[in-house]
């Protein structure tokens, strides 16, 4: 009879220990639910952001109007990819060599109507540097 009092008290106290954790649980759901979200996102390495501005230096090679729409779309796509809160105004690349491209080139690579509709050029590819940038809160891409 001793014994089987022990058990039933036994169970007694998990019981009372898995309400208790239940409870806290509950109560601190969304604290426990964010913590959890930023361990797995620092787990992950953090994938979805970009690692920002990239340097591309050809050296004595030559971007073509092509090759600039690469990066202004590549630089799109990244940004699109974040919540809409972490956007911020950013250099994504800046391009070092010799151009042999020019505005009208370039826009006309652009076969997104929307992406072409944001992208303003400015640049003076003869100086050899050109920086593919995000424009915040307008979300245009520049080219300067």
């Amino acid at each position: 009879m001793a014994m089987e009092l022990d058990y039933i008290f036994r169970i007694l106290i998990l019981l009372v220990v898995v309400a208790v954790v239940i409870g806290l649980i509950l109560s601190f759901k969304d604290q426990i639910s964010n913590m959890i979200g930023q361990f797995l996102k620092n787990l992950g390495g953090n994938k979805t952001t970009p690692q920002f501005p990239k340097l591309i230096d050809k050296g004595t090679g030559t971007f073509t109007s092509i090759e600039v729409v690469t990066y202004i779309q590549s630089c799109y796509s990244a940004i699109n990819t974040m919540q809409v809160a972490e956007r911020i105004s950013t250099d994504c690349y800046i391009l070092k060599g010799n151009f042999n491209a020019n505005s009208a080139g370039i826009l006309q690579g652009i076969s997104d109507s929307v992406l072409r509709s944001k992208v303003i050029i400015s640049a003076d590819f003869s100086k050899g540097v050109a920086v593919v940038a995000y424009q915040d809160p307008q979300g245009n891409i520049l080219v300067r």
